[in-house]
């Protein structure tokens, strides 16, 4: 397989492709095989399917909070790392030639200075509203967005992912970092390619997916 690079320039084009494509992208992984805890794998099959529409969440206070902190985020990594490149193609959809339905768009997309290894870039914003919420971030990610990193380095084939986050609380912000070679984790890649196949033929065949394995 090899990596292919759809451009687009705009937004309106861009869901327009996604829909046409009928597949998972990062945002999807998690809850196609049941590990999302904002959309259950029933849902995302409901909308996949054309039974009901997806949400529009782009005015909602959360999500606009993130469109306004990636691009000041996306900087801020750059500062911090000058041993990549970063770019940043906001409505390009990659995916490997034989899998089109598995793709990605990326927050940003990294090359090594040194090495010339190519990389993801996954950049979110988290509001810590209980003690419990630091934990989620305590020497790991949670499950949606690890297994939305993971859904990337497959889509692209690239070599490695960091993925960098606004923690909020009140008016105290802390930013992390977390560094994911894909050699580590080639072993959970291909069982969330397998699962999100698997969901996949519940959304082609119209049949609803049965409770989730997990990952």
């Amino acid at each position: 397989m090899s990596l292919e690079i759809l451009h687009i320039e705009n937004r309106e084009d861009w869901l327009r492709e996604r829909e046409k494509i009928r597949g998972i992208g990062g945002s999807d992984a998690a809850a196609a095989i049941g590990m999302s805890k904002r959309k259950t794998m029933v849902q995302l099959w409901q909308e996949k399917t054309g039974r009901v529409k997806p949400k529009d969440l782009s005015e909602v206070e959360y999500v606009q909070m993130g469109v306004r902190t990636e691009g000041p985020m996306r900087d801020l990594f750059a500062a911090l790392h000058p041993e990549y490149a970063v770019e940043h193609r906001p409505f390009d959809i990659y995916h490997q030639s034989e899998r089109p339905e598995l793709f990605a768009t990326l927050d940003g997309e990294l090359t090594d200075q040194a090495t010339g290894d190519k990389g993801v870039l996954e950049i979110k914003k988290f509001d810590v509203q209980r003690k419990e919420d630091w934990k989620l971030w305590d020497n790991r990610v949670p499950d949606d967005y690890f297994c939305q990193v993971l859904h990337q380095l497959n889509a692209t084939g690239y070599s490695f992912a960091w993925l960098t986050v606004l923690l909020r609380q009140q008016t105290q912000c802390t930013i992390r970092e977390y560094y994911f070679p894909r050699e580590e984790y080639a072993d959970d890649i291909q069982e969330l390619v397998r699962k999100e196949l698997r969901f996949l033929g519940y959304v082609n065949s119209g049949r609803v997916p049965p409770a989730p394995l997990r990952l």
